[in-house]
Formats: structure tokens, sequence, C-alpha cells
């Protein structure tokens, strides 16, 4: 595969999931993964693609920052986020992930007697504070991005845990997949996923039919999506 027409696949498997690790796209290029980081910086300095995270995402897709997904369809969210409260029972220790959407849930939370929730969002774990609800942090690795906890330390406090429900939004969704662009992010939802007894996925109508690179779960595993 010449030069040009490498390059041009490459840009073609970016945009299409929004983002590809080296390892992928040397696969399905048939190329090393020294050449693929030679080409994808040639890529980046002509504007092309954004290297990220040991892969490389589209310009056309970036994830806006956790401050700017906050104001997007904040009245989708807040619907979404009232109705999936609906089943958090009192007593019970659940897990709400870093997502903006699922923080909606905060103010539905905070009259349940003896709730414990679980989170590995900073941003989350001070408004569960400010709500008077008792929040625990998986603490791991900061993932800057979403201002999220991950990795080996994140995994091995929930692998600690078994969680009564798991409330968690994610980059899209279609009728068989939930996915997300961040491989991080992705292994932990799915080891609090394995270790929840109920699972509810939460999203605005804007993620709905989108497809990212890794799949966090099949939609037939959830017990509920809500999506308003």
């Amino acid at each position: 595969m010449s030069a040009n027409i490498r390059d041009e696949e490459l840009i073609r498997l970016i945009n299409e999931t929004g983002y590809v690790t080296i390892q992928t796209l040397a696969e399905k290029t048939f190329t090393s993964c020294s050449t693929i980081r030679r080409d994808l910086q040639r890529l980046e300095q002509q504007g092309l693609i954004r290297r990220r995270h040991g892969g490389a995402e589209s310009v056309l897709t970036l994830r806006p920052t956790s401050i700017i997904r906050r104001q997007l369809g904040q009245s989708e969210k807040a619907s979404a986020a009232g109705k999936a409260a609906a089943f958090v029972r009192p007593g019970s220790t659940i897990f709400i992930d870093a997502s903006t959407t699922a923080q909606y849930m905060i103010p539905h939370l905070s009259g349940i007697e003896n709730l414990t929730v679980w989170t590995n969002g900073i941003d989350t774990a001070m408004r569960l504070t400010d709500a008077r609800i008792r929040a625990v942090s998986t603490g791991g690795e900061l993932f800057a991005e979403s201002m999220a906890y991950v990795g080996p330390v994140a995994a091995e406090a929930v692998r600690r845990v078994r969680f009564d429900a798991v409330f968690f939004s994610s980059a899209g969704f279609d009728d068989e997949t939930v996915s997300d662009w961040s491989e991080a992010e992705t292994v932990l939802r799915r080891i609090v996923l394995e270790q929840s007894k109920e699972r509810y996925f939460l999203a605005d109508p804007s993620k709905r039919d989108k497809k990212f690179t890794y799949i966090v779960c099949r939609t037939g595993e959830l017990d509920g999506i809500f999506c308003s």
C-alpha cells in the first residue's frame, strides 16, 4: 500500500469511528506500528487527525471538555437521569460513572436513606458530597479528558465491591451495543458492569446510533436504557 493510499485509509478509519489505536491501524493497513506512528505525526501536522492515548482521533468528532459537555443537552440529560434515579433503592450501594449525564441523578438521590455511591469521577464525588450523599471514590490514574479515575488502582477498588446497580453513560449506542472512544474508561466500566446486580444506561439523544471503537456492553445485557 503506497503512502498516499495509506494516508487516505488511515483518515477514513479514524473519521469512521472517532478514535483508533495504533495497533488497529497497523493491522488494518498491513503496516508496522512504527510506520503508523510516523504517518500519524505527519497527518497531525497537516491538521487532518489528532494523536491521542496510543492512537489517533478524528478532528471532526473531538470530544468536548467536561465543562462544555455539561452544557450540552441539559434538559434531555436531566430527564433521563430523573427516570433512572427512580430505580435507586434505600440502603443500596450503587456506582455512578464520571459522565455528565449521570451527574444529573444527584439531586434526586439526596433523600434516599442509607445510600452509598461509588464513582470514578472527581466532579461527581464533589457534587455527591455537596448533596450530603455518602460518596466513595475509586482513586487511580486521572484521565484528564473526562476527569475520571481509570487504570489498575481503580479496577482493583471496584473488584472488591458488589454493587446493587450501576448507572453510566458513554459516547454512543445503537440497538446492539454501547460503545466509547476511550479504552481506559471502557475497561473500568466493563468491570463495574460485572460487579453489578442491575445495569442502567443513560444518554441524551445525540448519542443514539453512534458507534465507537470500544464496546462497553451489549444493549441486551442492560436492565434499562434512559434516553430522553
